[in-house]
């Protein structure tokens, strides 16, 4: 399966984790020098999108993308990641008596929404794309995939469980979780295991290099 990256559209968009994870809204890297894999050559899946649909003639903005792509030899997977270093949870219900605060407290829940809403319109529109160039069915994808979204932990600090809005039973199921040492699904990414890939990872920095040292 790893020959299917060899595609120059693949190999003339290498890049590393440090660079490809670049918040140009802060100018910060989520993965800087202070992790051991920021220098681990990865593809700079935004470039693969951009020369992808402007072999067609159309505008580089009509697909979405997630951030990059790798291969992992020992699971023999095709990991699809995006760096997110903004807050990107949705923000728990205000129970305030001030109209204008549910109003705004409203307005930033939708906010939210929309964010991961378009997280997953990237994997999904990078799924589409690849179907074209490595001529195959969702079902590749589904079968040979993951997810993987590595985000700020510093500005997620009350991640809510696949819909769930309710930090304490966050910390809960997380505490099982690490008892049982089943994965645990935040920001409700997890819709996209088996509809669109294999599994769904999310991960902070940390534990992002934690995972490809010891599976890429």
């Amino acid at each position: 399966m790893k020959n299917l990256l060899n595609n120059s559209i693949f190999t003339n968009n290498i890049s590393n984790f440090r660079d490809i994870s670049f918040d140009s809204s802060n100018n910060e890297y989520l993965i800087d020098e202070n992790y051991s894999i920021h220098s681990n050559s990865a593809i700079n899946f935004d470039d693969v999108m951009k020369e992808h649909v402007r072999s067609f003639g159309i505008t580089d903005k009509s697909l979405k993308s997630v951030d990059s792509m790798i291969f992992s030899e020992k699971l023999n997977k095709i990991f699809f990641i995006e760096f997110k270093n903004g807050k990107i949870e949705v923000p728990e219900t205000s129970q305030s008596r001030n109209h204008q605060r549910r109003r705004i407290n409203r307005l930033n829940i939708e906010i939210a929404k929309l964010k991961l809403e378009l997280i997953r319109t990237k994997v999904k529109d990078s799924i589409t794309a690849c179907c074209e160039i490595f001529s195959k069915n969702p079902d590749f994808f589904r079968e040979n995939c993951y997810f993987i979204l590595v985000y700020n932990e510093d500005k997620n600090s009350c991640i809510i469980p696949d819909s769930l809005d309710n930090p304490g039973f966050t910390s809960l199921l997380q505490s099982f979780s690490q008892i049982s040492q089943t994965r645990f699904h935040n920001f409700g990414m997890d819709v996209l295991e088996k509809l669109c890939v294999d599994e769904v990872r999310t991960f902070t920095p940390k534990e992002f290099e934690d995972f490809i040292i010891n599976y890429s």
